[in-house]
């Protein structure tokens, strides 16, 4: 399962092949902007399920000046039960690129083969995607996400819920760790529970941090 898993994320990327000559500098293209607006998950559309007010999402809200037609800067969607509970499913196979998936699929390899072991392969595919519905509902309950009109896209929410998993599963594990010192990489075993007790406070920091201002394009509370 946590192969299949990695490997519908990268087929999931595929259009990002197509899309990335189509990038101006580091912005991502119109086409990619779509994509994450229809297929991710955008709070503000869970929100208004009760008022079906459609939802009006800026594909540029991240740029002054956006490098398109007024007419394409926005994309409107109305909101409806089926919409939400799909994009609940595919928000976590999206990325935002290639560092992106890369990132989230190393930290997946490293601990869910593990939990898939514990676990069993049917228990495991569910727990990963309740976890990644969940740690997007945490995103949208948090902080004022609910009326939020940006997409939420990535895998980081059910990778943190396997990352949970193995806190509690495997607190002893030793894990190998590459820490560089300058220039000089520095190779050392520590215990897992402190390599993720480490991950986790840098979160709740961040999160912190966004609270009292700070500006950032991860769903920290996912």
């Amino acid at each position: 399962v946590t192969i299949t898993i990695i490997v519908i994320n990268l087929l999931a990327a595929a259009p990002f092949g197509f899309y990335i000559p189509q990038m101006e500098g580091k912005s991502p293209s119109h086409e990619m902007r779509v994509l994450w607006t229809e297929y991710g998950f955008v709070p503000r559309e869970l929100t208004n399920l009760e008022n079906g007010q459609p939802v009006v999402v800026d594909l540029y809200s991240d740029l002054d000046d956006a490098p398109a037609p007024v007419d394409d800067r926005t994309l409107t969607i109305q909101p409806s039960v089926l919409g939400v509970s799909i994009s609940l499913i595919t928000c976590m196979f999206l990325h935002g690129g290639w560092w992106h998936l890369g990132g989230n699929m190393l930290f997946f390899w490293i601990y869910g083969n593990n939990i898939e072991d514990r676990l069993g392969h049917a228990v495991f595919l569910v727990f990963y995607l309740c976890g990644g519905v969940a740690a997007t509902l945490c995103h949208w309950l948090m902080a004022g996400q609910p009326f939020d009109a940006v997409p939420m896209i990535g895998a980081s929410g059910a990778v943190a819920a396997v990352m949970g998993a193995y806190i509690v599963t495997f607190p002893k594990a030793k894990m190998h760790v590459l820490f560089l010192l300058g220039c000089v990489p520095i190779f050392f075993k520590v215990p897992a529970m402190v390599v993720l007790a480490f991950w986790i406070g840098e979160q709740l920091l961040s999160a912190y941090m966004e609270h009292m201002g700070a500006v950032t394009s991860v769903a920290l509370w996912a």
